[in-house]
């Protein structure tokens, strides 16, 4: 069986070495386990049929002639070069050969077809008659021709000699490179795999050493720039020629693997192509159950039989935990790191777990989320510094969440396209024992009834670190809401104020929130939501010398702590 091909082994090829990528792809071995395969009955016949390439929108092969003289070196007519058209499913129908500007009165065998430039490569090959008839003294070329000149202008390239065989032509999707067979540097005649790039003319060959064996490594196919298949008759492979696949990362091929069953069986199977949307191809097999001796047959599968990677840079992070009083750094907190995804630029709920909680009031739920533990990227350890670091993928959102037993739970979400590659998380201490509401004594709140009338309130008390009100912690919006109910007219702007104490990003999102707090307080008192215009200023409206870095007592720092109600309307 491989005496009969040995001739027809020197038709080979493989892939790119030097291309720089940004997107590779693989190959996906689940899809290959799903694959349905079928004997292409209405071009093959009782003698060869093999190497299938893309011819635009035809199916070109080879094939050897009957209508031809048969070549006594290895018992078969000579080989031609035909194309056949798509059926309504799929099928390959209506063959025909190509004219005689291709098919000569010798063999053409593997050929590929740059349709962008219009130019087909094909191998010529036959008999050096000047040094006798042997097989010792084949002569192989690539030609190329083109379309425009329906072929007339074959020739063979720069690369091709008579004092070697180069063969078998694949071309990466530009068609400046070119992957080949050849025994130019072979001392028992074996072929291995070389690559050239097309400058002002095909460069000298480059040896894809880590693809090729001792044996003989032929009929290849480039596809999508990064993945390399060809035949070998290698030991190791299920018998005959096998069909095996690299991957190209890193500026490297990895070392071949070989293709599972549906492809290899113990007998030949070589000649596989997969076309763009990586479902469907061919490949050549002289398997039982044929027409012939070797046969095309076509592949499907429901999955593409590549995966798209791209490699997605990725920047180093640091998270420096801080004491919100004191702004020291905090040794031993647990970090965790947990990456999410997002569906059109919103939170996707699938990355979470969701928790439903009872709320304060009757019928109130509260919905509490967790990234999921698959989400999770890394857990970690602050160090004496107060430091965590992390090499983060920028395609990615992160949660950064802390635990401690002396601090409160505090959670970030982190951007590396927008933020900063050191970030700063501020944690509150947890208070020795929990603080009651202040008793507030009796006495006469004066509330605002005059446009642009300022009051502040300063009995307004929130939980530690937090918007939510304490419980019968707001005589003055008490008053509020009365006065507010008695005049329907009145409308007011709730203004809430931080110390500088701690982050001013994270002060102004809390004053924010308590200013929506103390409103919603008002609106579940019966206000409408229209009469009430909430509006945080963080610490950007200090009312007395304790900006950032000033030393201050809290009474001074308490002071700039507030509520202000403004009438808008009487």
């Amino acid at each position: 069986m491989f005496e009969r091909n040995k001739f027809i082994l020197s038709f080979l090829l493989f892939f790119l070495c030097s291309l720089q990528l940004e997107a590779q792809y693989e190959v996906s071995a689940v899809s290959f386990g799903k694959i349905s395969v079928n004997n292409e009955t209405e071009v093959n016949t009782e003698n060869l049929e093999f190497s299938p390439f893309f011819l635009r929108d035809l199916i070109g092969f080879v094939y050897s002639n009957p209508k031809s003289k048969k070549d006594n070196n290895i018992s078969e007519y000579y080989f031609d070069l035909a194309f056949s058209a798509h059926g309504m499913n799929e099928n390959l129908i209506k063959r025909a050969s190509f004219g005689q500007n291709i098919n000569s009165e010798f063999h053409e065998g593997p050929a590929c077809f740059d349709d962008k430039k219009g130019v087909l490569y094909f191998t010529r090959t036959y008999y050096d008659i000047k040094k006798g008839t042997s097989r010792d003294t084949i002569v192989r070329k690539i030609y190329q021709a083109t379309e425009r000149s329906d072929y007339s202008d074959a020739k063979p390239i720069a690369l091709s000699n008579d004092r070697y065989s180069i063969c078998h032509p694949t071309l990466s999707s530009s068609g400046k490179k070119m992957i080949f067979s050849s025994n130019m540097n072979s001392t028992d005649g074996n072929m291995d795999l070389y690559s050239s790039t097309m400058k002002e003319d095909w460069n000298s060959p480059i040896n894809l050493s880590i693809l090729n064996s001792e044996s003989n490594d032929v009929f290849p196919f480039l596809m999508k720039d990064s993945i390399i298949f060809f035949a070998s008759d290698r030991p190791g492979g299920k018998g005959g020629l096998d069909i095996y696949y690299s991957t190209y990362k890193d500026s490297s091929w990895d070392n071949p693997l070989p293709l599972p069953y549906p492809f290899n069986t113990e007998y030949d199977d070589f000649g596989i192509i997969i076309d763009k949307n990586g479902k469907f191809g061919y490949f050549t097999s002289s398997r039982p159950g044929g027409k012939g001796k070797d046969d095309l047959y076509s592949f499907s599968t429901k999955d593409k039989l590549w995966e798209r990677k791209i490699n997605i840079p990725s920047k180093d992070v640091s998270f420096v935990v801080l004491d919100k009083l004191t702004l020291q750094p905090i040794s031993g907190v647990k970090v965790l790191i947990s990456d999410i995804s997002l569906k059109n630029d919103k939170y996707n709920l699938e990355d979470f777990d969701v928790d439903v909680l009872a709320g304060e009031k009757a019928g109130e739920l509260l919905m509490k989320l967790s990234p999921k533990s698959n989400s999770l990227v890394d857990s970690l350890i602050s160090n004496k510094e107060g430091i965590v670091s992390r090499n983060l993928k920028i395609d990615k959102r992160y949660i950064v969440r802390t635990y401690s037993e002396k601090y409160e739970n505090e959670y970030t979400v982190y951007d590396p396209m927008k933020d900063d590659n050191t970030v700063n998380i501020i944690l509150n201490p947890i208070p020795p024992k929990l603080v009651a509401p202040p008793v507030v004594k009796k006495q006469e709140i004066y509330i605002p009834i005059k446009k642009n009338e300022v009051v502040v309130f300063n009995n307004i008390y929130y939980e530690l670190n937090s918007a939510r009100i304490l419980q019968g912690a707001a005589l003055e919006l008490d008053a509020l809401a009365k006065i507010m109910n008695q005049r329907i007219t009145m409308t007011v702007e709730l203004s809430a104020h931080t110390d500088s104490r701690g982050k001013s990003e994270y002060n102004q999102t809390l004053s924010i929130q308590r200013a929506t707090s103390a409103k919603q307080y008002l609106v579940d008192k019966g206000i409408s939501e229209l009469r009430v215009k909430a509006i945080g200023y963080g610490e950007s409206r200090i009312r007395n010398h304790c900006t950032d870095g000033k030393t201050c007592t809290d009474e001074e720092h308490k002071y700039n702590r507030r509520t202000e109600v403004r009438v808008l309307t009487e």
